[in-house]
């Protein structure tokens, strides 16, 4: 199918997966020569969080939602927990721990506390996370290698390409 997306297969909590499967039964009844597919890397959540007496409205990803989801219970976990709680692919979980704990909104907290995600590094909920708007915005970094530097060169190539022949049309010469 067209266009192609990255989709990786992340272990759900049961309350999420419970109200997929409702939707999803109520989808086929009503499309039934549809097919559902789920893309969690494209989806977005709100997430209500509560620190200390404030709470705050997140507005994550589908991703970002499931991994702040681990973190409820005020557990630490390393990356590599993390990685197989999760069930995602290291180069799919770093971008993903990196938005939460090195961006802006540092909702989760990262030992050691640097800018590089690391498989030795681990995470907790930060208790004293605070921030003057209610309602965060917590972005995330694509997890398409759009930034290829082959694929780039290729994209110059055909550009330059085109363009030269434009020139030489206009000028009528080769």
């Amino acid at each position: 199918f067209w266009p192609t997306y990255k989709s990786p297969e992340v272990a759900l909590p049961q309350k999420m997966s419970k109200c997929m499967e409702v939707y999803k039964d109520w989808h086929d009844n009503k499309y039934a020569k549809r097919k559902l597919t789920w893309i969690f890397s494209l989806g977005t959540a709100n997430v209500k969080a509560t620190f200390g007496k404030k709470t705050y409205d997140f507005m994550v990803t589908s991703l970002q939602a499931v991994a702040l989801n681990v973190f409820n219970e005020g557990v630490t976990l390393s990356f590599e927990e993390l990685k197989q709680t999760l069930n995602l692919e290291e180069d799919i979980l770093k971008p993903l721990m990196h938005s939460l704990s090195c961006g802006k909104y540092k909702v989760i907290n990262k030992l050691p506390a640097n800018n590089k995600i690391n498989p030795t590094d681990s995470f907790t909920a930060n208790k004293d996370f605070s921030s003057k708007m209610k309602r965060v915005r917590i972005p995330m970094a694509s997890l398409d290698a759009s930034h290829n530097t082959k694929r780039v060169e290729e994209d110059r190539s055909i550009a330059i390409e085109a363009a030269i022949v434009r020139i030489m049309k206009t000028r009528k010469t080769l």
